[in-house]
């Protein structure tokens, strides 16, 4: 399903109901121990560089339709055809996978048969990276931020310790103008004025 043509009102009624809990849109036919376990998730997936649009979006972007075809496969326990590069064993997402699969919201197993389309979201959770490592860097490699796990936590914990900081001082620890960008949309950092950011946290 190509992004242009993933648009919210034609998925399916159980499939709507997942997207709107992974947006955090509050729902009348959700647990609050269903909400929590969607509102984890999407902390999960966002602090590893996913983006998760807002609730009034009529599109769905990559990485919800991944996050679809994950919990899809997840109900069933399989996937097919075979995804090596992707990890199925995220607490978060086993767990909301059951409670959807509990309340009767079966997700359409079309998703999960397009996995390999996202092979390359594999990296985000411990598979091998799909693209290369910048040489010098340690950690796996995140396409959607244009960092690796080590950069991140780095740029993430200088500003924890140190407060906000200016685009020098963010390229002094190695990130790039896209690498802040990036991690800006990913919901990691946070605009504080023009040349300067803070952490989202």
């Amino acid at each position: 399903m190509h992004y242009r043509h993933a648009i919210v009102q034609k998925l399916k009624a159980n499939d709507k109901i997942a997207i709107g809990l992974l947006r955090g849109t509050a729902s009348d036919q959700a647990t609050p121990e269903v909400q929590h376990a969607f509102s984890r998730l999407r902390e999960r997936v966002q602090m590893a560089g996913m983006t998760i649009l807002p609730s009034g979006a009529i599109y769905l972007n990559r990485s919800e339709l991944f996050i679809l075809g994950w919990l899809a496969a997840l109900q069933r326990h399989r996937v097919e055809p075979a995804v090596e590069n992707i990890r199925f064993d995220i607490p978060e997402a086993q767990l909301c996978a059951q409670l959807l699969d509990r309340a009767g919201h079966r997700l359409d197993y079309s998703h999960a048969a397009r996995l390999t389309d996202y092979k390359d979201y594999g990296e985000i959770f411990g598979a091998q990276p799909a693209s290369p490592k910048p040489a010098g860097d340690v950690g796996s490699w995140n396409s959607a931020t244009g960092a690796t796990t080590a950069l991140r936590r780095k740029i993430v914990q200088s500003l924890a310790d140190n407060g906000p900081m200016s685009v020098a001082d963010l390229a002094k620890l190695g990130a790039s103008r896209q690498t802040i960008g990036n991690m800006t949309k990913c919901g990691l950092l946070k605009r504080v004025r023009y040349g300067v950011y803070g952490s989202a946290a």
